[in-house]
């Protein structure tokens, strides 16, 4: 019922409806259907959806059905085939990605391919986005994809990339992006979180707008509780009203980032000394078992003996009663 749902139902509303139900009964007669809707459906709404339903169930048979339609004529659906492709994590997806990452007839498709690229974690993805990076693009959007993608791909080689990247000179998309993508990549690794947390700093003296907007969001997404400071600094001194706002708001959540630390801190602390005086119980346990008597064998229960059966004497009277009334 659903795979005619999915191919004969007017309504795109329906047909999409029923590639995530077919996606997640995930049998081999579903991701086909799946697969063959992909390629034939005519709206790009409902094609989006249908690899979106593949990309959720994850299967090496959804992802080959991905890739054949990478083909895709309409660009929005190209691109959806492309994110979805990005949620594969193996030698194939990455493949079949680095071709559109390098160039497609789309911007956004190419983009969207480059942070695709990144996620699957391939070592070869990095010389692909690092070239893509140097791409000029309507809206410098193959540029901020690039870089959110090396800071998915997690390679520490992709921190001098984004360094320069972020540094004045570039376009405000691609230097937010670069902000970004350093602090999600620095987040919770040392020595790397301190080094880019002075480097966004710098940037909130930056007389550029968006640069000073970019490396707030990028603090508050590194989430270092020294920043509030910066941040706060940065509140006093400025006219424009946004980026006060925002500096207030950044600074009070990476202070409570700070407190919910200090309660994480006291936490483990107590769940040290509680693991430390258990140890201490299970070594005194120890010593006195040296010193205890050893165990008397088990002589056994003795068995219940059986119960004598008690045999009632049959009561008489009653035919004698019957005689007597007669």
């Amino acid at each position: 019922m659903l795979k005619a749902q999915l191919e004969r139902d007017p309504d795109w509303t329906g047909r999409a409806g029923a590639a995530h139900a077919l996606g997640k009964e995930g049998s081999y007669e579903s991701i086909e259907a799946l697969g063959t809707a992909l390629l034939k459906d005519t709206f790009w709404g409902a094609a989006v959806e249908i690899a979106a339903a593949l990309g959720e169930n994850g299967s090496l048979q959804a992802r080959d059905a991905l890739v054949a339609a990478l083909s895709i004529e309409n660009p929005k659906a190209r691109r959806a085939v492309v994110k979805a492709l990005g949620g594969f994590r193996d030698e194939a997806a990455a493949k079949a990605l680095a071709p559109l990452a390098k160039h497609d007839a789309s911007y956004f498709v190419e983009a969207e391919a480059n942070l695709a690229l990144g996620a699957t974690g391939h070592p070869s993805a990095f010389a692909v986005l690092s070239a893509s990076a140097k791409k000029e693009s309507h809206g410098d959007v193959i540029r901020e994809f690039a870089y959110a993608g090396l800071a998915r791909l997690r390679d520490d080689r992709a921190v001098a990339i984004l360094k320069a990247g972020a540094a004045p000179g570039g376009l405000p998309k691609g230097r937010m992006s670069a902000m970004r993508s350093l602090a999600s990549l620095a987040k919770g690794r040392d020595p790397l979180r301190e080094e880019a947390r002075s480097e966004l700093e710098e940037y909130l003296r930056d007389p550029d707008f968006f640069a000073k907007m970019g490396a707030l969001a990028a603090l508050d997404l590194l989430g270092e509780s020294a920043s509030a400071q910066a941040a706060e600094n940065l509140r006093n001194r400025e006219v424009d009203g946004r980026l006060a706002l925002n500096s207030r708001d950044v600074a009070r959540r990476l202070r409570e980032s700070t407190a919910k630390s200090d309660e994480v801190t006291s936490l483990r602390s107590d769940f040290e000394k509680l693991r430390e005086e258990n140890r201490s119980l299970r070594d005194r346990i120890e010593k006195l078992e040296k010193f205890a008597p050893p165990p008397h064998k088990s002589l056994g229960s003795p068995r219940a003996l059986p119960k004598p059966k008690s045999k009632v004497p049959k009561a008489k009277g009653k035919k004698a009663g019957k005689k007597s009334k007669k």
